[in-house]
């Protein structure tokens, strides 16, 4: 008898898009603007070097501090921020600011109270 391996099946998450808002739309517009007139002039933001653009989307946090640094004094910061606040961004750095969400730290003290206050409800 021959048998067929079984393969784990992944439980895909179903991602819903949404259009961007009005609001969204207008400040990524600007945004976009603000970029083309500075390449019109010969000029690129921080973000775009192709030596450093991937620290303002990077894992590590300490490469994401260094982009947020080096946001400051471009020309376009202020387009960038109100950008990414625009849309919810929730990740990388956008007008001198990290969005990226950390994850929460346990507290192992609240655990155990949890644990505890479980295994009375459950006893009694």
């Amino acid at each position: 008898m021959t048998t067929t391996p079984t393969v784990p099946t992944e439980r895909r998450r179903r991602v819903i898009l949404t259009p961007p808002s009005v609001a969204a739309r207008a400040a990524s517009e600007r945004l976009t603007r603000a970029l083309l007139n500075l390449a019109v002039g010969g000029q690129r933001p921080h973000c775009g070097d192709a030596e450093t653009h991937h620290y303002w989307l990077s894992e590590k946090a300490h490469e994401r501090a260094l982009a947020v640094r080096w946001c400051h004094g471009c020309p376009v910061i202020t387009e960038c921020g109100a950008a990414a606040t625009a849309q919810a961004e929730r990740w990388g750095v956008w007008g001198a600011k990290d969005f990226s969400r950390r994850p929460r730290k346990s507290n192992p003290q609240v655990s155990a109270r949890a644990q505890t206050s479980i295994h009375r409800s459950q006893s009694g």
